[in-house]
C-alpha cells in the first residue's frame, strides 16, 4: 500500500508545480485555454494557473 500511496503523491506534486508560472518584471503573459485566449492576463511575478 506504501508504494501505491507514494506514486500518487508524486503525482499530485508534479502536478501542482506544473501549474506554477514566473512571469518577469516588464513582461504580461496571456492565456489560452483549447487554443482560444480566454480573457486573463499574467502580470510580473509568481503565478499559479490550474492545470
Amino acid at each position: 500500500m506504501e508504494p501505491f500511496a507514494l506514486m500518487i503523491a508524486a503525482i499530485l506534486g508534479f502536478g501542482g508545480l506544473s501549474g506554477i508560472k514566473i512571469i518577469n518584471q516588464g513582461d504580461e503573459a496571456l492565456v489560452e485555454r483549447l487554443g482560444k485566449y480566454n480573457g486573463k492576463k499574467l502580470r510580473p511575478g509568481l503565478n499559479y494557473l490550474i492545470p
